[in-house]
């Protein structure tokens, strides 16, 4: 497998440093799932861009989209009542059919106008499904996840494999990583010794000063995103064998770290729905370029 080179040259982030002109690992070439940020289109645009590439529009003609509720608390999930969703470069279609069928489930909530019109998790989603279908036609179905139990990850995960084993079924993700900060109440640091411990605005600056902060939050977010990571055939280094061992390394890794990912449960959920493909012997491979 190949990296594919950007069209831009590098730039420089927030910390001064040229951002890589070419992905940091291969792409893949027709991907099941990606997983992409929700932050400003300035922070984390790019880092979307590097998803949605993988993308092949021809092959797909629906995209389930998992986003974290923001503004109002859910229990379980719950769909959209709105047909379209408007995009600065023009609407996308809601699946209506697919949205009845798991209403019919008793398991989906409907989101209110309001609740849905101020949620960004997927609105920052749209713009790039419209634009990497511009020449095919999709449908999507947007679904908020909320708080989920073991019991109910073992209601959704076999309604939603139903739809993920159709070949031309997408799954978006979308998640933020790490939110730091003590207006977030997460102060998680881990220093060159390994030591993890806890900042405050009283700690000694020596305490914190051999590791920059925003070095040991990217280490926090690498190890979780490795958990995450499974292939039969790893697409890179630490990969799980499965999407069940995957979610038990990932629900491990954020009991143990505290982790202020906002899509930690859209992530469970699409890990638990493909360990359940998994228990069906349904397993994707991802093809190599």
């Amino acid at each position: 497998m190949q990296s594919a080179k950007s069209s831009a040259g590098p730039t420089s982030n927030d910390h001064g440093q040229d951002e890589p002109e070419i992905a940091q690992y291969p792409l893949v070439d027709g991907c099941k799932a990606i997983i992409g940020p929700h932050a400003g289109y300035r922070f984390s645009g790019a880092s979307a861009a590097w998803a949605y590439v993988c993308i092949k529009p021809e092959t797909v003609r629906r995209v389930l989209v998992f986003g974290p509720s923001h503004h109002a608390y859910l229990e379980g999930c719950a769909l959209s009542s709105f047909e379209q969703l408007e995009t600065p470069l023009g609407n996308l279609a809601v699946d209506t059919r697919t949205n009845a069928a798991l209403r019919a489930t008793k398991l989906f909530r409907i989101m209110s106008a309001q609740a849905d019109g101020d949620e960004h998790s997927m609105e920052m989603h749209f713009p790039y499904l419209r634009k990497v279908f511009e020449k095919h036609e999709v449908s999507i179905v947007p679904i908020l996840v909320g708080q989920l139990t073991e019991v109910s990850l073992a209601k959704y995960a076999p309604v939603l494999a139903e739809l993920v084993a159709d070949p031309s079924t997408l799954v978006v993700v979308s998640s933020d990583f790490c939110h730091w900060g003590e207006r977030f109440r997460y102060t998680h640091y881990q220093g060159e010794d390994g030591a993890p411990q806890r900042l405050s605005s009283r700690t000694p600056r020596e305490e914190y000063s051999t590791r920059p902060i925003y070095e040991s939050i990217k280490a926090l977010d690498a190890d979780g995103m490795t958990d995450i990571s499974h292939s039969p055939q790893p697409v890179r280094p630490l990969a799980h064998a499965s999407a069940g061992e995957a979610r038990e390394a990932f629900s491990s890794y954020l009991a143990e770290t505290g982790n202020t990912i906002c899509g930690r449960n859209p992530i469970s959920l699409l890990l638990a729905t493909l360990h359940h493909l998994e228990k069906q012997g349904n397993t994707f491979r991802y093809p190599a370029r």
